[in-house]
Order: structure tokens, then sequence, then C-alpha cells
């Protein structure tokens, strides 16, 4: 298993990347999908997300949240990040996911030259 987390880009900076943000832990985070998070997710799932994004477990869940918040932190550790998780947050933390995951699937807004500016 490959220990390289990183993911390219800047969520709230990159306007082609959706910002989904979350209270874990006292502190607002981030979501985001870009390939990497996607393909460290899979890693951890074993889900192929391209086909299913629903099938959610303690396990799936903990791991689709560590890799949607790659984006902002790449140091995160997926058992750090399964700290933050609380059977009442569930709902939320799903939701976000799912929010993320659909908005990473949205065509980016064209800009500079392909904007018409």
């Amino acid at each position: 298993m490959s220990e390289n987390n990183q993911v390219a880009g800047t969520v709230g900076k990159d306007p082609t990347l959706p910002d989904v943000s979350l209270i874990l832990n006292g502190v607002e985070r981030h979501l985001c999908y870009d390939f990497n998070a996607i393909a460290q997710a899979e890693i951890h799932t074993g889900i192929n997300l391209l086909k299913n994004i629903t099938d959610v477990s303690a396990t799936n869940l903990r791991a689709l949240l560590w890799a949607a918040l790659l984006k902002e932190n790449p140091k995160l550790t997926i058992e750090e990040v399964g700290s933050w998780i609380s059977l009442h947050k569930v709902p939320a933390i799903h939701n976000a996911i799912i929010t993320a995951w659909f908005g990473s699937l949205d065509e980016p807004e064209p800009k500079g030259e392909d904007a018409g500016e």
C-alpha cells in the first residue's frame, strides 16, 4: 500500500474543486474528492467508487471521510480522522461525503480566456 497521500490543488482556492465544509473535532474542515483522493479511498475500502459511493459501513465511512480531507491536509492519518467520528455525527458526515462526491463530478466553471475575459 502506498503511503503517498498527496493530492493536488487547494480547496477553497481552486474553482474546479468542490468545497464542502464540516465541523470535526471543533474545527471547520473541507471535504473534496479529486482522482487521487478517490484512489486512496478505494485502497482503504476495496470499493470501486466510480461504481458505488453508497456502500457505507463504519470502516468505509472513515476511509471516505479521510480521503475527502486529504486535499486540505495531506498529512492526516486515517486513525486521526476516525477519532473525530462519533455516532451522532454519522448522518452529517455521510451527507458531506455524498455532497463532496457529487460536487466533484460537476463540470468546472470556465475561467480566463475560455470564459470570455
